[in-house]
């Protein structure tokens, strides 16, 4: 009986301890916050899902967050981003589901607008698709009316509805502002600069109120130019230079600044600047002073710099890379090694970086420009970062005129990053920089506005409007 109890209890013993142990608990796997944000050449094409999951959006708007809070350099107060966060995500749990991806950006700008109210943060469905931005912009809408100035008073020259006829004094959220449309020399037009159009303007004629439909100041489209990968084309129009400028940043910036001296050695030059979207501040402060006769100054900034960041810059070159010509892999790859290893170095970090850098102004030496020409800009709805820079370096000018249509107003804040969303494949833009003390508001306003006229049309008038001292100011109420 012993014997048998024994063996009973060493056979127990041998069960226990030769049963596999239990599984451990499922956990997920680290964050490498170093690499989580990184993107190859095809997703820098790639178009975005059609449609996405809840699941998958939800987990976006972790990515959103993340790069907001650690990229964004105007993260500001916590209890308002935070509402905003969670207002976002119960926007999506409570969307049908699947939700389209053009929704979710939808979404995602409009939740923000609350609490950014920032142009320059924007998501689009790619890197060049038209962006979802988290503020609205404030687009020139007019009446058909040509005006005259009498005193205090404007006398209506000419009208669409002929019956409008004698004195216009003013109308409500509007100003007079000079218009180059079909005639060949400014004219004044109630001028409305509002996010959402009004149907009409109120208006008083001749001491009584009326009600004026209106419409969108028609800005001319820029010329197609060779190839999207092109960064800037020199022209010439009945002997006046032209230089149309997609963006400053890329690997033709020296070239660009070469253009820039050989059109400012005139009586004036065009810098054609729709449809640039900004890029390095510094070579559109650069270009503008080519034509500069006196020292630029410049708005102290503040830049933001930390693993995500870091990540967008990598994204950035990796995604310049894909688009570029071959000639210009090798300097790209240079400028994305080193990146790469300013990245590697932050990752032997016990903590990742988030720290905000205050870039003190340098004074600029002091020296006379021998070029003298009169630089005229020509800016749109898409003008933003570095170039509503250039628009502020070339106002420093005292003969510099500004054409066009109201720019972005991405004044305060600069230098975006891009991040795609890989659930979805989104793209969001985030700034890192921002100006210290923004004093010139949040968008540039033209001298004069354009209507309904080509660029061939337009320059002549323009140019010698620009070289008379009180054409556009003598016009001004």
């Amino acid at each position: 009986m012993i014997r048998l109890a024994l063996l009973v209890g060493l056979a127990a013993c041998w069960t226990r301890t030769s049963a596999p142990p239990p599984p451990p608990p499922l956990r997920p796997a680290p964050l490498d916050r170093f690499h989580d944000l990184a993107v190859d050449a095809l997703a820098c094409r790639a178009a975005p899902r059609p449609r996405v999951e809840r699941a998958a959006a939800l987990a976006d708007l972790e990515v959103v967050e993340r790069v907001l809070r650690r990229g964004y350099v105007g993260f500001g107060a916590e209890r308002a981003w935070r509402a905003a966060f969670d207002q976002l995500r119960a926007r999506v749990e409570h969307h049908a589901d699947p939700i389209a991806a053009d929704d979710l950006a939808t979404l995602i700008a409009d939740t923000l607008a609350g609490v950014a109210e920032d142009p320059s943060l924007t998501i689009a469905a790619s890197r060049t698709s038209t962006p979802h931005a988290a503020d609205a912009h404030a687009e020139a809408y007019t009446v058909d009316l040509e005006l005259e100035r009498r005193g205090r008073d404007f006398a209506v020259t000419a009208a669409a509805d002929a019956s409008l006829v004698g004195t216009l004094a003013t109308c409500d959220g509007a100003t007079m502002a000079p218009v180059l449309a079909a005639a060949s020399h400014p004219i004044l037009r109630p001028i409305a600069i509002v996010p959402v159009q009004p149907d009409t303007l109120s208006c008083t004629f001749n001491g009584a109120r009326q009600a004026l439909p209106t419409r969108r100041l028609a800005l001319p489209a820029p010329e197609p130019v060779r190839s999207a990968r092109v960064a800037f084309e020199l022209a010439y129009h009945s002997g006046i230079p032209v230089l149309r400028v997609r963006s400053f940043d890329g690997p033709a910036m020296k070239s660009l600044l070469v253009a820039a001296k050989m059109a400012s050695h005139g009586t004036a030059f065009v810098l054609d600047l729709r449809g640039n979207t900004g890029g390095d501040r510094e070579v559109a402060r650069q270009v503008i002073r080519e034509a500069m006769p006196a020292p630029l100054t410049q708005p102290t900034l503040d830049e933001l710099t930390s693993e995500v960041t870091l990540q967008g810059e990598l994204a950035a070159a990796t995604c310049a890379l894909a688009d570029a010509d071959p000639e210009a892999h090798e300097e790209l790859e240079v400028a994305r090694s080193k990146i790469r290893a300013r990245l590697d170095t932050a990752a032997a970090l016990a903590t990742p970086p988030h720290a905000i850098t205050h870039l003190a102004v340098a004074p600029f030496p002091i020296e006379v420009h021998p070029g003298t020409a009169i630089p005229i800009l020509i800016v749109d709805r898409a003008c933003g970062g570095a170039c509503e820079d250039a628009v502020f370096f070339a106002r420093q000018h005292p003969r510099a005129v500004v054409i066009g249509e109201p720019t972005a107003g991405t004044l305060a804040f600069d230098l975006p990053r891009s991040y795609r969303l890989s659930a979805s494949g989104l793209w969001i833009s985030v700034p890192t920089r921002r100006k210290v003390a923004d004093t010139i508001g949040h968008t540039y306003i033209p001298d004069l506005f354009l209507d309904e006229q080509d660029l061939d049309t337009a320059l002549a008038p323009i140019i010698t409007c620009a070289q008379q001292r009180t054409c556009i100011g003598a016009l001004r109420p």
